[in-house]
């Protein structure tokens, strides 16, 4: 099923698997990625994930987080 949403002033489509055709626990190998495929692109989800989630608890700025790991953001 697609879902169009509005986010940040664009409109995204949303692929959604109904609970039944979720049968893989992976949501990438639901949308239909190879398992190879699925895997990585779990990985980089869950340390982005973790990431965001301690830029949270740390009350950091993107730009005091970006200094954290050396990177340097637009101004």
């Amino acid at each position: 099923m697609k879902v169009r949403i509005h986010v940040l002033g664009e409109w995204r489509v949303l692929y959604v698997a109904k609970l039944a055709d979720a049968i893989y626990g992976n949501v990438f190998i639901d949308l239909g990625y190879s398992p190879d495929e699925a895997a990585i692109l779990q990985m980089r989800a869950d340390l982005m994930s973790d990431i965001r989630k301690l830029i949270k608890a740390k009350k950091l700025t993107q730009a005091k987080a970006g200094m954290r790991v050396t990177l340097k953001t637009a101004a």
